[in-house]
């Protein structure tokens, strides 16, 4: 438990840098040579959009269009966060997109991408809890979310049964990861990376985890 403290004093500390090294990303120039494939970032669990505004800042200065809906805490459930993304998605006429979801983000990703597999070439998550993590278990009493993301759940037994095309899901995750263990941050089928000493707030942030975002997206066909 001392240990858990520590690690998330550490990366609370590590937020709190990075978030103030945001401050001339403003200045930060784009690439030239727009891409055409639009990319969509969702947040996690308690988070919002701007817990992913470095990220942003990185994938625009390759050349994307990056697009970052914002659904408050996520505290209701799963399938409702994954219909006001398919809003958000029509409403901004977004077609062939690539999906980053960060933590419980993946999720309604997965959610989504299983109600409209033609709209998303390639998946990538960020420590998202596939299998679940314990944590939620601690907070399941005011989130239905929570309850969803709980190891053994009917959701998760729900959605592990579905298939993905294997060739465009990539999953993320550290074994330093004390919120979602590498284990639960692997998906059936996905091509898995296991990024060390990062935890899970470091994900975001993480240049290491950046590069292999990039990597992934270059590859895109």
């Amino acid at each position: 438990m001392l240990r858990l403290f520590a690690l998330l004093v550490q990366e609370i500390i590590l937020c709190v840098f990075y978030i103030i090294t945001l401050i001339p990303l403003g200045r930060m120039k784009v690439l030239k040579g727009k891409k055409e494939v639009p990319i969509v970032l969702l947040h996690g669990w308690l988070t919002r959009s701007f817990f992913l505004v470095l990220l942003k800042k990185r994938l625009e200065h390759l050349g994307y269009s990056v697009h970052m809906p914002d659904f408050g805490g996520h505290t209701g459930k799963i399938d409702r966060s994954s219909r006001e993304l398919h809003l958000y998605i029509e409403r901004n006429g977004l077609k062939k997109i690539i999906f980053i979801g960060y933590s419980l983000g993946g999720l309604i990703g997965l959610h989504y991408y299983f109600n409209h597999k033609k709209n998303i070439v390639k998946f990538i998550s960020l420590g998202t809890p596939f299998n679940g993590t314990y944590c939620a278990k601690l907070t399941s009493f005011f989130s239905e979310s929570a309850k969803q993301m709980a190891p053994g759940s009917s959701f998760l037994i729900k959605l592990s049964k579905k298939k993905i095309h294997s060739h465009s899901f990539y999953t993320i995750g550290s074994n330093h990861d004390y919120i979602v263990p590498y284990w639960s941050s692997q998906l059936k089928g996905a091509h898995h990376i296991n990024i060390k000493y990062e935890g899970h707030l470091s994900l975001v942030f993480s240049r290491k985890v950046f590069n292999k975002i990039k990597e992934i997206i270059y590859f895109y066909r």
